[in-house]
């Protein structure tokens, strides 16, 4: 019987070798007490969280003082909507959304919506999966608007979105710029500060690193308020003891993923992929490959096939051992067509069939004979679900 083969990187990762490595040696040796205690134990673990800070900072590109360790980047997306001014006393009350964005994002938004009567607009998005530049400058015309999300990968798709276009045109206008970079991290470099982004996100489970951390930029500390209040740790952007173990792993995770892109680990995999991608195409010339055109992230194939359904195809690969997923994982038990491909102008008897297979980079050395799998598996399940269909 073949070993399981999981496929779906982009919903989460299994830890790295080296952070698991680390973390069973931690577990058994390391200190262990409240870093904000005043005795010398609780002050070298505190000492532990500012270095890692540090370390994070520089992969990052950016200043220790603009990083805040959480639990997730949904929490880090909620502070910074939570740090905008009260509708009442803003000069600006619309919230720019691209029609793309993660669950997280556009509910955030809708909250300020509900509660204070901020306005949230969609930005449309291409046919080829990216913002429409043109229709955000229009939008942007209007000089009421208080914050523009944009994130720089999508999780269904991993359509790359221009943002260093965005933020450009967004400091045009004096506009923020949040980037949920969730997808990206891991995947290709990112220098936050070349980026020119106001506000960021990412998560630990994204990079190999242990569930429960994630990381928020804020270009402007001082401009943040804290979701959470209590001790006052995090410098006051961010209460609550920290999870320094978290924090450990999650640094050492980024340090470890950046070390395997900078020796290009990520152009392999796309290599790899493409060439899945072309056979696959060549084997059946019904199926279609979301944003095939377009710069896309190593790793992330979602692949549909008019008139099956996507759930049918999920189910016939986890027959095999093979696991991927029909859209994303927050949505993932959801029947109706994913909103992502709604927006790209995707017509629903394609969207239905559409399911996403995201290989890691760290798995590059056995993606090849994975591809293989994978076509093959599917084309076996395409086969035998239109046959089934034809009856």
């Amino acid at each position: 019987m073949e070993k399981n083969l999981y496929a779906d990187y982009n919903a989460s990762t299994p830890l790295l070798p080296e952070v698991r490595d680390y973390l069973i040696e931690r577990l058994k040796s390391g200190d262990f007490a409240n870093p904000n205690s005043h005795h010398a134990l609780g002050k070298r673990l505190l000492g532990g969280i500012e270095r890692c800070r540090e370390l994070c900072a520089r992969e990052l590109g950016v200043n220790p003082f603009e990083i805040v360790f959480n639990a997730s980047a949904s929490e880090g997306v909620a502070t910074v909507f939570n740090s905008l001014p009260r509708r009442e006393s803003a000069k600006r009350d619309t919230l720019l959304i691209s029609a793309i964005e993660h669950p997280a994002v556009i509910k955030s938004a809708k909250a300020l919506e509900a509660l204070e009567g901020y306005r949230v607009q969609m930005i449309r998005v291409t046919e080829s999966g990216t913002v429409d530049l043109s229709s955000l400058r229009e939008q942007l015309n209007s000089n009421r608007v208080a914050l523009v999300a944009v994130m720089a990968a999508n999780n269904e798709n991993g359509i790359v979105q221009p943002i260093s276009l965005v933020s450009s045109l967004c400091h045009e206008f004096s506009v923020p710029l949040f980037c949920d970079t969730t997808q990206m991290i891991g995947k290709e470099l990112m220098d936050l500060k070349a980026m020119d982004v106001d506000y960021a996100v990412l998560s630990s489970h994204k990079i190999g690193a242990l569930i429960g951390t994630g990381i928020l930029y804020v270009k402007k500390p001082k401009e943040l308020r804290p979701l959470i209040y209590g001790g006052g740790q995090e410098h006051s952007l961010r209460s609550g003891t920290q999870n320094y173990i978290g924090i450990e792993a999650i640094t050492l995770a980024l340090i470890s993923m950046h070390e395997r892109l900078r020796r290009g680990d990520h152009l392999r995999l796309r290599e790899l992929q493409l060439a899945f991608e072309r056979e696959l195409l060549q084997e059946d010339t019904n199926v279609l490959i979301i944003g095939e055109k377009s710069l896309r992230l190593a790793g992330t194939t979602m692949v549909a096939r008019a008139g099956l359904f996507a759930q049918a195809i999920q189910i016939e690969l986890e027959n095999k051992g093979i696991y991927i997923s029909t859209t994303a994982a927050c949505s993932d038990a959801k029947a109706t067509p994913s909103y992502v491909l709604q927006a790209m102008g995707i017509k629903d008897e394609v969207a239905r069939g559409a399911v996403r297979i995201g290989m890691g980079i760290c798995e590059v050395e056995t993606a090849k004979e994975s591809y293989q799998r994978i076509k093959d598996a599917l084309l076996y399940a395409y086969q035998k679900l239109q046959q089934i269909r034809l009856r």
